[in-house]
Formats: structure tokens, sequence, C-alpha cells
């Protein structure tokens, strides 16, 4: 069946027909930005450390009694005088004053 087509004042049949495509670009809708949070966790060891030291001190005092023990001692003195008669210038003589010491 063939169909012509003839224009001819009396009412064409509709015909269909498809159109080159066109492309119109528009402008970008660009929404509210959605956030998500990854979180992650590193656990850090740190040792602290406290030393103690204890320290003895052990002292010692020396004491020192001091003392004086007293002794005592006893002398004598003899002074020996020599008198000579009869010498010469008509004076004594004498020896030293101090002839002994016990």
């Amino acid at each position: 069946m063939s169909m012509e087509h003839t224009y001819k004042g009396a009412a064409e049949p509709q015909r269909h027909r498809t159109l080159p495509e066109t492309v119109k670009k528009c402008e970008p809708v660009i929404h509210p930005t959605q956030h998500n949070v990854v979180e992650s966790t590193e656990v850090i060891i740190t040792p602290e450390v406290f030393p103690v030291h204890t320290t003895y001190v052990k002292n010692r005092v020396n004491k020192r009694v001091l003392s004086s023990p007293h002794t005592e001692s006893v002398k004598e003195k003899v002074h020996d005088e020599t008198v000579v008669e009869g010498a010469e210038n008509g004076k004594d003589q004498r020896r030293g004053l101090f002839d002994r010491w016990f």
C-alpha cells in the first residue's frame, strides 16, 4: 500500500516528521554540600617516668675530749758561796751565784 500525498486543496493527511535533535546546555544547579565525617582514632602511648632517689646520710661526730692533767715538780735551789780570806786586793772572791741545780 502506497500512500501518495497530494496537496490539492483537500485536507492533507497529517504526517509525523522527526526534526534534528537540538541540545541546549543550561547552567548547573548546585545543591548544598552534603557533609560526611569519617573519624579515625590513633592511640599514642607516651611513657612518663618519675624517678625517685633516696640518699641515706650517716652522720658521724668525732667528739674530742680535751684534758690537761696537772703535774707538779719540786726544785731545790742551792746556793753555795766560797769565801777565801786574805785574797788579793782585800776583796772576797766568790764563785758563781748559782753553782748547782738539782
